[in-house]
């Protein structure tokens, strides 16, 4: 009975904490304001339009760098495949602004590898071109390997449970891409929605990564828009909108989810299997570039630069200020962890 009480009590402060914020915002809008029009008209469809490519392209990536070596590295076996199956988790480890600011500070026009072509090949600015990180074709390069994990991840940890399906299927004569295709994504499709709902949701949350890449945002227009601009009304319109997409996203993953339960409701398969190997070169090519190719752009070439820099500068580890801050990080990542889990359960 206690428990029952407490639980209720503490659900209904938790409610309180996230509809006060949310009820604030909506009590905004209905205020008037006489400078906010021309944000919203001017800026507020580009904001719309940046977003939506990020999530598409961002989505992309995520789908195909997520589902495909997922499905290699578990069903197949190819030399190097186990370091590749741990190795894909690792652009988790660093922040997508990291990254940004790696790729920024090497590949803008004042960074190493331009300065080298200009110095090898006597060139001058306008006599070659070179891609612009700073465009939302970065920003989706960038977030897109540095977010494939969260789909990875799951997707992974779903194709266990697909292995007898799998050889039901080359028993009767299915390919392997027949077999991706017809069998395992079907089956997997729960795990894909919430693997590619939680980077959506990150690309549109994010703040650090756009704003280091200049793409105009949802989140970076809400910052600008109140630092700025002290325009409180199209801010909150702005937060409003990213509040109506993130509604929208998660609404379209419970329907999706509903009619994905068909699939991997009931589960007859052991997670025993054996793998194949990979023969032929072109397969085993396929196979390296995509297992190898987000693990080198989402992590190896970010991580290589940082560690020069950081030699470069000296290491901070004597500093207490050092200490300071891991101090700090793990205090917060400790009681952020704590209090999600508690609202969780």
């Amino acid at each position: 009975m206690f428990l029952r009480i407490f639980k209720n009590i503490f659900l209904f402060l938790v409610s309180i904490l996230f509809i006060c914020p949310i009820l604030s915002l909506i009590s905004i809008l209905f205020t008037k304001s006489a400078d906010s029009g021309w944000v919203i008209s001017t800026l507020f469809p580009e904001y719309i339009l940046n977003t939506l490519i990020l999530m598409i392209g961002i989505g992309s990536i995520s789908f195909i760098f997520g589902v495909i070596p997922a499905w290699l590295t578990t069903f197949f076996s190819f030399p190097g495949s186990r370091i590749c199956e741990i190795a894909l988790f690792f652009p988790l480890s660093i922040p997508g602004y990291i990254v940004a600011f790696v790729y920024v500070n090497t590949l803008e026009f004042s960074g190493p590898i331009q300065s080298l072509l200009r110095e090898i090949l006597e060139w001058s600015k306008g006599d070659y071109w070179f891609p612009e990180i700073k465009s939302l074709g970065g920003g989706i390069l960038v977030m897109g390997f540095s977010l494939y994990p969260y789909v990875y991840i799951l997707v992974r940890s779903s194709l266990r449970n697909v292995s007898n399906s799998v050889t039901i299927a080359s028993t009767l004569g299915f390919s392997s891409l027949q077999s991706l295709f017809s069998v395992i994504i079907p089956s997997i499709r729960p795990s894909i929605i919430a693997g590619l709902s939680l980077v959506l949701m990150e690309v549109i949350t994010d703040f650090g990564t756009p704003q280091f890449l200049a793409i105009d945002t949802f989140t970076t227009g809400v910052y600008r828009t109140w630092f700025l601009l002290h325009d409180k009304y199209s801010t909150t319109v702005l937060a409003v909108a990213e509040l109506i997409f993130i509604a929208t996203l998660i609404t379209i993953e419970k329907i999706l989810q509903k009619r994905g339960i068909s699939y991997s409701a009931i589960s007859t398969n052991s997670d025993y299997h054996n793998k194949r190997s990979i023969n032929g070169t072109v397969p085993l090519i396929f196979a390296y570039i995509m297992c190898v190719l987000p693990i080198l752009i989402g992590f190896a070439l970010p991580i290589i630069p940082l560690i020069y820099w950081s030699i470069e500068k000296g290491f901070f580890i004597y500093e207490a200020r050092f200490y300071s801050i891991i101090a700090n990080s793990f205090s917060l990542s400790f009681v952020t962890a704590l209090i999600s889990i508690s609202i969780a359960i």
